[in-house]
């Protein structure tokens, strides 16, 4: 079995630009403020990804979800 490298697997998750950019922009204090656990700014993360962020961590949801697939490969 092979192991996909990080670029395949970011390739793989990508999410079409036409669902990332239905969610309204919100800041990260405001989505505390409503009890939120996902806001979007609608800028890039500095992986390139354009899509919602944790409110808690700030970290971006698409390389949260790529870092999940790269321990769930690699702990086979």
């Amino acid at each position: 079995m092979t192991v996909p490298t990080f670029e395949e697997i970011r390739e793989a998750l990508k999410v079409p630009r036409i669902y990332e950019l239905d969610v309204p922009v919100i800041s990260r204090v405001e989505a505390r403020t409503k009890g939120v656990t996902r806001y979007f700014t609608g800028t890039k993360c500095k992986h390139g990804h354009i899509s919602e962020r944790n409110t808690l961590s700030g970290a971006c949801i698409a390389c949260d979800r790529v870092n999940y697939e790269l321990r769930r490969v690699s702990n086979d």
